[in-house]
């Protein structure tokens, strides 16, 4: 079965542009969730969807030292740039997450895939439950399809899986996979400069292997560092 995971980075952002490239003990940012997202042992190809800006270049040849592959697409329609990174490989999953992302769970990204197969579902997302910055989606690769031939919105165009979600909505074929403890209140996200200081204490304090539970109960067992 193929399983292909598909991340989506650019250079540009309006809070805090090139924050991907920041580095942390020598690995950027998208180095260090790139060589998380290795470690599934579900997923079978791995590619980096990242953008047409000319400074995005220097993401395609992090992809490619750590062994992804890459596609450059629309900068604003990112499902266009999810499908057509995909059109040719046809996988029956895909796996979506961002690269602001750098502690990223692999762990929880097989439970995903191994829930959503399990359970012959069509679209499973973590829950709200889960931190802000171990987001994960896996959906079928028809259903992407259908979404690019048929959304009209900017938002549906923009967040890649709204229009799966309308159309699942209130069927059998849609879920989320739970937590046992709400750890909403917390984020290791990278959205802002401040955010990437966060990240520094979690990596130095904890470690870079850690486990997304590992991350949360360091933060709430330590706000002040936050």
């Amino acid at each position: 079965m193929e399983i292909v995971l598909v991340t989506q980075a650019r250079f540009g952002s309006s809070r805090f542009r090139g924050k991907i490239l920041e580095k942390i003990n020598k690995k950027t940012i998208l180095q260090i969730h790139l060589e998380n997202l290795k470690k599934s042992k579900l997923v079978t190809q791995y590619i980096v969807a990242t953008t047409n800006e000319i400074e995005s270049q220097i993401i395609c040849n992090i992809a490619e030292s750590n062994d992804f592959k890459y596609y450059k697409g629309d900068l604003n329609n990112v499902l266009s740039r999810y499908y057509n990174s995909l059109k040719e490989l046809r996988p029956e999953y895909v796996v979506r997450v961002t690269s602001d992302c750098p502690l990223i769970d692999s762990i929880l990204i097989d439970e995903i895939i191994h829930y959503t197969i399990f359970n012959e579902l069509s679209y499973c997302s973590t829950s709200e439950n889960f931190p802000d910055g171990v987001d994960v989606e896996v959906f079928k690769f028809i259903e992407l399809e259908k979404a690019y031939l048929n959304a009209t919105t900017d938002s549906e165009k923009e967040h890649v899986t709204p229009y799966i979600k309308k159309i699942l909505n209130d069927t059998n074929a849609i879920s989320q996979y739970n937590s046992n403890y709400n750890f909403n209140s917390v984020r290791f996200t990278l959205d802002e400069e401040v955010d990437l200081e966060a990240i520094k204490i979690l990596i130095n304090k904890v470690g870079i292997n850690a486990r997304w539970y590992e991350y949360a109960g360091f933060v709430i067992n330590n706000l002040n560092l936050f």
